[in-house]
């Protein structure tokens, strides 16, 4: 006969999460790239769910793309910065590039 106590420790086992690396994330997702590999069969290899190596990939694609925005908002940030110095040094033309030193 089983205890009472043994079912409640059963049920009250609190199961640990795995977490993976951002490096063992970024090996998965690049897996996808790879000829004949598909989202399953890197899933499946790995040990994970087919869904988590998704959400793993449409995060980097989302990173990628945020950072991508960052970079152009700083440039346009940079330039505009560039133009207000070039109109400052006495509204003649001014090279660029003496500007940046």
């Amino acid at each position: 006969m089983v205890s009472s106590n043994t079912i409640w420790k059963k049920v009250m086992t609190k199961k640990t999460r795995k977490r993976y690396t951002a490096e063992f994330k970024a090996a998965a997702v690049a897996r996808l790239d790879e000829p004949g590999e598909t989202l399953s069969s890197v899933a499946q290899a790995l040990g994970v769910a087919a869904t988590q190596v998704k959400t793993w990939r449409l995060e980097q694609q989302a990173a990628g793309s945020a950072e991508a925005v960052a970079r152009r908002r700083a440039e346009a940030s940079e330039l505009q910065q560039l133009r207000r110095d070039a109109v400052v040094h006495g509204g003649r033309r001014a090279r660029i590039s003496s500007l940046v030193r």
